[in-house]
């Protein structure tokens, strides 16, 4: 009943209903995404929720932390809780980036941008083509 009250709660600002997957699909329960919200037919931003998962995802292009991607991130988690009608309780939370870049441009993005300095003291030669930084 939460979905469909979540669902009532941010059409104003989100009419746009998609389901990530077909209907009458038993849906275990573990975090899945099931429905997206878009603001009109792909834009962006969009929002996502299913079983154990609210997710808010934006483009690089329209991306702004403090007068845009913060505040709905917040506004989300408003209408998530109120939505159940107590606070749900909570196990993991994560803030996540993704970014497209040029193999030899990691380590500099992600020194001078999460202000992490990581050396790769390894002597062999290669490329990194991946990194995940978790904590």
């Amino acid at each position: 009943m939460a979905q469909g009250v979540f669902w009532e709660k941010i059409k104003m600002g989100f009419p746009i209903r998609e389901r990530t997957v077909p209907e009458n699909t038993p849906i275990r329960i573990y975090p899945k995404t099931v429905h997206r919200f878009w603001k009109g037919v792909s834009v962006w931003p969009v929002v996502q929720s299913g079983p154990g998962i609210l997710a808010i995802k934006d483009t690089e292009q329209d991306y702004e932390w403090e007068n845009r991607f913060f505040p709905l991130i917040c506004l989300g988690m408003d209408i998530l809780e109120s939505s159940y009608g107590k606070n749900p309780t909570y196990i993991q939370t994560s803030l996540r980036y993704a970014v497209a870049l040029a193999r030899n441009n990691i380590m500099n993005f992600v020194n001078d941008n999460f202000k992490i300095n990581i050396n790769n003291g390894f002597s062999s030669d290669g490329v990194l083509n991946h990194l995940s930084l978790n904590h």
